[in-house]
């Protein structure tokens, strides 16, 4: 995967602390929001994007799979990710959201 040197690895800099994500919290999904910033876990990294779309299962209103843009990133490098995996996780305090140019 190619993306652009400016994309924030924040895995890196500050893995989440201990306790952060709460077990219930990502089980919910309550978190989850169209044009909502997340982290994303791609290649052992975990990376910025945003959603794009939220895919919900058939007859539910349970998110079944989520298409995410990548901070810096270009639409070529936008994916769905199934929400069934544990590649999604809310923003962690470390997060610095650079989707606006700061």
């Amino acid at each position: 995967r190619l993306v652009v040197e400016d994309l924030r690895n924040i895995n890196k800099q500050a893995p989440p602390p201990k306790g952060s994500v709460l077990p219930n919290k990502q089980k919910d999904k309550n978190w989850l929001n169209k044009g909502k910033s997340v982290e994303v876990k791609w290649d052992g990294e975990w990376w910025q994007a945003k959603v794009k779309v939220i895919k919900f299962e058939r007859g539910t209103d349970k998110p079944e799979k989520v298409l995410l843009s990548y901070v810096g990133g270009t639409a070529d490098d936008d994916e769905w990710v199934h929400l069934s995996g544990k590649r999604l996780r809310p923003p962690t305090d470390a997060f610095d959201d650079t989707s606006r140019g700061h």
